[in-house]
């Protein structure tokens, strides 16, 4: 790194301390739920938000239903895999019961 230079042309190194930049943090993998859509007695959109730096896939989860377990996967009623996913909206529908009038989720 000694004569490195960033994308800015200032000098790579600082006491011997490689100097990151804002050009290339680590943005850790984040991932939000988002309000549902078109919802019905029987059934909703779950929607949420993927946001990763590097390659942008994550294996996703989405978990739901009448209590909230928190980030507990044992804890909620509903448990879908979706898979690896790219980073953007997520969504899934879900089949609800009509009894039931207060649901929970949260993407994993």
């Amino acid at each position: 790194m000694i004569g490195a230079q960033d994308l800015d042309g200032n000098p790579r190194l600082t006491n011997l301390v490689v100097d990151m930049g804002c050009y290339e943090a680590f943005v850790p993998l984040m991932i939000s739920s988002r309000p549902p859509s078109n919802p019905s007695a029987t059934n909703a959109n779950l929607n949420g938000w993927l946001l990763s730096e590097g390659n942008g896939n994550a294996d996703v989860y989405v978990f739901w239903g009448p209590a909230d377990g928190q980030s507990n996967m044992t804890a909620w009623a509903n448990t879908n895999h979706l898979g690896v996913s790219p980073v953007g909206l997520l969504t899934t529908n879900v089949t609800l019961s009509p009894a039931i009038r207060l649901y929970y989720y949260r993407y994993y």
